[in-house]
């Protein structure tokens, strides 16, 4: 089997949690080097997963190294240019989101992988998720989505005072989701930003109005009382009610006491990484690597859609001065 040669930049917690854990398992990817500012927390990544390459410098490890690909695993204020950078010299990229702190970087950063022909991937894991995929597959058996909803809670009052704002980090997830869900092109948005007991927004509602007739609903709170990654999936005479990390309950024609689906069993594994659709989305930009035929389900250009909606709650919210 073709293997793809694999850098990585970045060596932090989130890269620990899931990232490596998968790319360095799949048959078909060899890690060849890591690079992080901390010289000691690459050098622990490198020994945990038995990679043979440590920088400091990503601009020398692309010199020396010369992969095939190239994970971007860091914070989002350092993103725009660690992506640019690889995009310029010619390396395909799988990147975390957002993709940019704002619609110009994503946009240029789009448009950049369109001129240079190259495959990218966005981290919006959830599309990849196993039990979502097998929800939504038995909805469609009965017909298209008439509407869907999503729900991201969590619980943390503090401000956030990164660079990266809830919506562009967390927000985005549900906005990606609600569009693969949907299917189609959002070609109008309604919202309702709060702020509770902050400064910045920690809790947003929006309605996704679709060209093919869809509706997606959206709600995300930052100051509920647990974290939980919910969709409703709504189809002619079938309804699926999933909490990604749990299960999935299936109802149709009437029936109240449906079906129901462990996530785990589902995937057909213990690990977060595969249950939670990290694994799927790593082997598709692998495997196009490999093969030469793109098969990313979040490729750039298409993530440049979800931001969009993003950004269109972002300047209603302005617009209202809430």
């Amino acid at each position: 089997m073709t293997t793809v040669k694999i850098c990585f930049i970045g060596a932090g917690k989130m890269a620990n949690s899931v990232h490596y854990p998968s790319v360095s398992t799949y048959p078909g990817a060899n890690i060849i080097g890591v690079c992080d500012l901390d010289g000691t927390r690459a050098q622990e990544t490198a020994s945990k997963y038995g990679i043979p390459h440590v920088y400091t410098d990503y601009h020398k490890m692309l010199r020396d190294l010369n992969p095939e690909g190239i994970f971007v695993i860091a914070p989002p204020q350092y993103m725009y240019d660690i992506v640019k950078y690889c995009l310029d010299q010619g390396f395909p990229v799988f990147c975390e989101k957002p993709l940019g702190l704002n619609f110009h970087q994503t946009t240029m950063l789009a448009e950049l992988a369109i001129r240079k022909g190259l495959i990218t991937q966005v981290g919006h894991q959830r599309r990849s998720s196993p039990v979502l995929n097998f929800a939504l597959d038995e909805c469609l058996k009965r017909g298209p989505i008439h509407h869907a909803v999503c729900e991201f809670y969590k619980c943390d009052s503090t401000p956030m005072f990164s660079a990266c704002d809830h919506i562009h980090d967390d927000c985005s997830h549900a906005v990606d989701t609600l569009r693969y869900l949907c299917k189609g092109k959002v070609v109008d948005v309604q919202s309702e930003c709060k702020r509770t007991g902050n400064p910045d927004i920690n809790w947003v509602m929006a309605m996704l109005h679709f060209d093919n007739g869809s509706t997606g609903m959206l709600i995300n709170s930052w100051v509920s009382g647990r974290r939980v990654f919910r969709v409703e999936i709504h189809a002619p005479s079938i309804y699926s009610d999933v909490e990604l990390e749990k299960g999935a309950h299936i109802y149709a024609d009437g029936d109240y006491t449906g079906n129901t689906y462990d996530t785990k069993q589902i995937a057909g594994s213990e690990e977060l990484y595969v249950f939670g659709g990290f694994r799927k989305k790593h082997a598709e930009f692998i495997d196009s690597i490999a093969t030469g035929s793109d098969t990313t389900s979040s490729p750039f250009s298409d993530v440049h859609e979800t931001m969009a909606v993003v950004e269109t709650i972002l300047a209603q919210n302005l617009l209202k001065r809430r």
